[in-house]
């Protein structure tokens, strides 16, 4: 993987699903560029490859060595979508064997993927071939044990965004004209972008506050205090965290098409999701079995490992 200390959505997620596969008694080597070893990869029972873009040509040169000349089987499970990313595509395809998605994607022994839509998309880029080849759709890898409704009372105007990075496409714009169009609530934003366009455009409208970012640990706090959460990503966006830590803490989720974690079907199953506007481009969602919802999310960190292992 890319980074192992870096907190961001990808670093989270990963560490959870580390846990659990230590929980269920697998011995897991975390390599990363910094911590790059090959004794460790030709002893490995199986290599998943997640986030490692940024390793060196060197680096991927001993991958390719063990997944495909010592066949160790390796699994496919990422994040984004640099592989179908035009963009990225043109820089990524000077790394060796990484600009050959399909091939990647098609000698793994399993693709998993975040989202329904992130595997919708991957389908439209690589083909068929990837619908036909195994997969497994992982159910957002966020940990109901730390995310849950803290206590204390709700303020009934507060809507809050955890973003982070709350750049366009992430969907700056969209969070600026829900607020002018909804002066009934007080809207927090919370994001580590600081750059003075982006303060400036958020702090022209009266009813949004920009806090400080907040720690992994002090964000279940945040939804708690809000009675809603909104998340409008401006492009394809692979999953999302925040609607669901927002919808754990009983918050209701704002959100549109955009995010990946809208497409699950587990927000009928588990309370309630109407679209609406044209094309049906946003949402409201809310959860109402929230013990239910809470036990699916963390048996699929679970099922994580054990769909490998049936792979094995």
């Amino acid at each position: 993987m890319q980074d192992a200390e870096k907190i961001g959505g990808a670093e989270i997620s990963n560490k959870t699903i580390i846990k659990a596969g230590r929980e269920l008694g697998h011995s897991i080597k975390v390599i990363t560029p910094q911590e790059f070893h090959m004794e460790p990869l030709l002893e490995a029972d199986v290599i998943v490859l997640n986030g490692f873009y940024a390793f060196s040509d060197s680096q991927l040169q001993t991958l390719y060595y063990a997944m495909y000349e010592k066949q160790i089987p390796y699994v496919r499970y990422e994040h984004d979508h640099r592989e179908i990313s035009e963009g990225d595509m043109r820089q990524l395809s000077r790394k060796p064997f990484i600009g050959f998605p399909r091939r990647l994607f098609t000698r793994s022994l399993l693709n998993i993927f975040i989202s329904p839509l992130h595997f919708q998309e991957f389908v439209k880029a690589l083909g068929p071939d990837i619908e036909e080849h195994p997969y497994f759709m992982l159910p957002p890898a966020v940990d109901p044990r730390h995310f849950y409704f803290r206590g204390g009372e709700r303020n009934p105007k507060l809507v809050v965004n955890t973003t982070g990075q709350l750049l366009q496409r992430k969907g700056l714009i969209e969070v600026v004209s829900f607020a002018r169009a909804n002066t009934q609530f007080e809207i927090e934003v919370y994001t580590t972008k600081r750059w003075n366009n982006i303060i400036e455009m958020l702090n022209t409208v009266h009813n949004i506050k920009v806090c400080d970012p907040v720690s992994y640990d002090e964000l279940p706090t945040v939804y708690s205090r809000a009675v809603a959460t909104i998340h409008f990503p401006e492009f394809f966006e692979d999953c999302g965290r925040t609607p669901i830590e927002g919808a754990l803490c009983g918050n209701k989720i704002l959100s549109n098409k955009a995010t990946g974690a809208m497409h699950f079907g587990f927000w009928e199953k588990f309370g309630k999701i109407k679209w609406f506007g044209e094309k049906d481009w946003y949402c409201e969602a809310t959860i109402n079995d929230l013990d239910g919802f809470s036990d699916y999310l963390l048996q699929g960190h679970y099922s994580f490992w054990r769909e490998i292992e049936r792979r094995l």
